[in-house]
């Protein structure tokens, strides 16, 4: 009796199993039209009625439904599936993609904001930022041409405005120095390469362009190069170091110790009475006093003296032959003194 009581239950579970088998595509089928029809009923089709008869839509959907999921569920299901799993990809993959060009974007800035020096042989060289003055001076670009300065270079964008002001300007004289900075720009641009010349933009108003440059130096440890007295006092107070090609021009001019003796051309007359001036190949001014006849003449004199101002250096010389002639003078007095004073 139990022995066909367990066979029963076998029997009945077997059966329930081939017929859940046999008609699960029948049932899921019926079981996601309800849903889509519960959605569309609460959603929709509330509101309206067909032919005046209430849930005729409601009828009418759920037959449309059940035939198209029973015979082309499984097409709808293959496409809908792609479908959803193309979105999903593209989805996950663009965020993928931007979260990690962020975090790039984001190292990288801070690796160049941590250590704009960039290694070179063993040594570390500071970045030099151009101010307008130096740019429009041009002879920076002499100083990196010659492979004196091979430091990575930063251009800040409100120079180049300030720049492309000037070459805009319709004074004649800005535009020109305008112009002029900017064809320098260009060209050191080209000498250094794009690996080593960069454009920071600080975002700043024109008028404060010197306080920009000087704040940025101080912040990232960079070298400053300018011409412009006062913002060249303004970065030594800051702690800035700074490049004046004004000052290295003083320093590499010909060394000239009282009691040399030059060969100079004299141009033009001087400030004081028999004074003239001469200037020496770089530039040096040498006063010369009672020497007003040797005007456009070449001369060999002895310097005096060497005074170095803000301004530059001055040398201060006379005439190489006046000592003597002074020293004949003074011995013709002294054995001839009625007839000299005659």
């Amino acid at each position: 009796m139990a022995k066909n009581k367990n066979n029963y239950k076998v029997s009945l579970k077997l059966k329930l199993k081939t017929f859940l088998s046999k008609y699960s595509h029948f049932f899921w089928v019926l079981f996601f039209s309800l849903v889509i029809l519960f959605i569309s009923h609460h959603l929709v089709l509330k509101r309206y009625t067909l032919f005046g008869y209430k849930y005729l839509w409601e009828i009418v959907e759920i037959i449309i439904v059940f035939v198209i999921l029973y015979f082309y569920g499984l097409i709808v299901y293959r496409f809908i599936a792609k479908w959803l799993e193309k979105i999903i990809e593209n989805t996950f993959s663009k965020i993928l993609r931007n979260f990690w060009k962020g975090q790039t974007d984001k190292l990288v800035e801070a690796i160049k904001k941590e250590n704009l020096s960039i290694e070179n042989n063993g040594f570390k060289c500071k970045s030099v930022v151009l101010d307008t003055s130096a740019i429009i001076d041009g002879r920076i670009f002499d100083v990196i041409k010659t492979g004196f300065l091979d430091n990575p270079i930063i251009v800040t964008q409100n120079v180049i405005d300030e720049l492309q002001y000037l070459a805009d300007n319709g004074e004649k004289n800005k535009r020109k120095k305008g112009r002029a900075g900017l064809d320098s720009l260009r060209e050191i641009k080209k000498k250094v390469g794009d690996y080593r010349f960069k454009i920071v933009d600080l975002k700043t108003s024109p008028e404060k362009v010197d306080k920009s440059l000087v704040h940025y130096c101080k912040v990232n440890k960079c070298k400053i190069a300018t011409v412009d007295y006062n913002l060249n006092k303004t970065a030594d107070v800051a702690g800035v170091e700074v490049l004046n090609v004004n000052k290295l021009a003083n320093e590499i001019k010909t060394k000239v110790l009282p009691g040399d003796t030059i060969v100079i051309k004299f141009i033009q007359e001087g400030t004081e009475k028999n004074q003239v001036v001469g200037y020496l190949d770089d530039g040096t001014m040498v006063v010369v006093n009672d020497a007003k006849d040797l005007l456009n003449k070449k001369q060999a004199v002895v310097v005096d003296k060497v005074l170095q101002t803000n301004a530059g250096r001055m040398i201060f010389a006379k005439i190489k032959n006046s000592q003597k002639s002074t020293e004949k003078r003074n011995k013709k007095m002294l054995f001839y003194p009625q007839t000299w004073r005659k």
